[in-house]
């Protein structure tokens, strides 16, 4: 799952650097491409600081290489079609295409829930009866967010 590999990366990589995890977060929120004129470093003054700059895009240089070692399949197709090697890019990219959207992410765990619930009828019952004791409208979500999440695998 995207999610659990890209903490357990941005984790490690932030034993080297402590910024590079903010940067990656910051990244994952554009909705356009990254560019190396984008990774400038702006002193204090207001003037960009060329040599800060180019360390940071020999940084991206590293990243991207480093990931094209750690992927496989289909991430790694996305890590090859970023022929400028921007590892921040590379990281962008792979985080739109593979991260589940917040829907399906809380759908699945909703369905790894029920899975274990089934297994534990005692516990599900009790947990049913707290939700009928709720308001109704309470209720009825829950009961309606339960039936998608059991009927969606079934699809």
């Amino acid at each position: 799952m995207w999610e659990e590999w890209s903490w357990n990366f941005k984790t490690y990589i932030s034993m080297f650097d402590s910024t590079v995890k903010t940067l990656i977060d910051d990244v994952e929120g554009r909705d356009r491409p990254l560019l190396d004129a984008d990774l400038t470093i702006t002193l204090d003054t207001g003037d960009v600081d060329p040599q800060a700059a180019l360390q940071a895009v020999h940084f991206s240089r590293k990243l991207h290489y480093f990931l094209a070692n750690l992927t496989t399949g289909s991430a790694r197709l996305i890590v090859r079609q970023n022929e400028g090697a921007n590892g921040f890019e590379t990281w962008r990219r792979m985080n739109e295409k593979i991260a589940l959207p917040d829907a399906t992410r809380h759908v699945s765990l909703l369905t790894q829930l029920l899975d274990f619930l089934s297994s534990n009828q005692q516990l599900l019952k009790k947990i049913l009866i707290r939700g009928r004791q709720s308001s109704q409208s309470m209720k009825l979500s829950l009961e309606r967010t339960f039936l998608i999440a059991y009927l969606l695998p079934l699809c």
